[in-house]
């Protein structure tokens, strides 16, 4: 349920998404027409977290693996701070989110993606982005990571934004050229949180 004349819908689903069958992706693309007629005509932005689960088979998911080594279920305090070699065996591969990547390019919705903005880092386990801190599992993130989304979020409004204001400006000043040149200036920088899914 969505109140009437909403302004912006943030959609995430990537990491409940099941690629082993095509009803999800036929049901998320039926929701994103439904937001895309709404009479208000909400900016909808789709959000994509990521899941650090390794799959040996991506078309099926092995739920054992969802907590990180040393725990066996939610709120463990035993497990140690530190990502095992074991932790960081996910790899890029994301059937789900590339399904809605897909799907958001098709019908021009902005996508942004926490695995395309920190991917590299998780993995590296970086000690800016330790993946026990910003993720309560290999499965959700924590508050610290639903920020990161959050932020994610905001920077591509910003930027969409700036286009808009770029273009109303270059409009006044008569000159399409310098509008479409400030718009792909603007859109160069604005694909740091993945507006392509990456």
């Amino acid at each position: 349920h969505m109140p009437a004349g909403v302004d912006l819908v943030v959609v995430e689903y990537a990491v409940n998404f099941d690629t082993s069958t095509s009803d999800d992706a036929h049901s998320f693309e039926r929701m994103l027409r439904r937001l895309l007629r709404l009479p208000a005509a909400p900016a909808i932005v789709l959000l994509n977290t990521m899941e650090l689960m390794h799959h040996a088979d991506p078309k099926v998911v092995d739920f054992s693996k969802i907590f990180f080594s040393g725990c066996n279920g939610y709120g463990c305090r035993e497990a140690h701070p530190w990502a095992t070699d074991e932790d960081l065996s996910f790899t890029w591969a994301a059937p789900a989110e590339d399904a809605i990547v897909a799907l958001a390019q098709y019908y021009a919705v902005p996508c942004v993606s926490l695995r395309g903005a920190l991917f590299s880092e998780f993995k590296q386990n970086a000690s800016r982005f330790p993946i026990k801190q910003v993720f309560h599992d290999r499965h959700h993130p924590s508050a610290w990571g639903h920020s990161l989304m959050a932020q994610l979020v905001i920077d591509r409004i910003e930027a969409a934004i700036a286009t808009v204001t770029a273009r109303r400006a270059a409009a006044q000043q008569g000159s399409q050229c310098a509008a479409v040149q400030a718009e792909m200036a603007l859109a160069v920088g604005a694909d740091t949180g993945g507006g392509d899914g990456r």
